[in-house]
């Protein structure tokens, strides 16, 4: 997200930020780090970022940027820190699909026995074990 470290991989021509938004089915967990889970009747707030073309190179580093930060190894390799889910981003301007990096239930079970500590103004949940 814009004013937080890792957001220097989308600060190159190829991305922009387009929208607020929100996700509905999740969660956003903190311990240190976000993590997000598939969680009814809850919802994230995010940002929508273009990271342009697919077929560019410029896109392609900053995906495989993105990917390395998240520990992404595939959608199918059980070895993934997260996964990315195709969601339904809804922003001011309407919905539209987007990818987002969801934590992979085999790496973070040990979230199932953290204890809520509390939830901000955002939305988001923090957690401590």
């Amino acid at each position: 997200m814009r004013n937080h470290g890792n957001n220097r991989i989308l600060q190159t021509p190829n991305c922009s930020f387009v929208s607020e938004c929100v996700v509905r089915g999740y969660r956003l967990y903190h311990s240190g780090f976000p993590v997000a889970a598939a969680y009814e009747g809850d919802t994230i707030k995010g940002e929508l970022w273009d990271i342009g073309d697919i077929s560019e190179q410029d896109t392609i580093v900053t995906l495989n940027r993105l990917d390395g930060l998240e520990g992404f190894r595939g959608n199918d390799n059980p070895s993934s820190m997260y996964f990315r889910h195709t969601v339904t981003a809804h922003t001011d301007s309407g919905q539209v699909s987007a990818d987002m990096f969801v934590g992979n239930e085999m790496f973070w079970r040990d979230f199932t026995g953290m204890k809520l500590e509390r939830q901000d103004d955002e939305g988001n949940y923090y957690w401590s074990r």
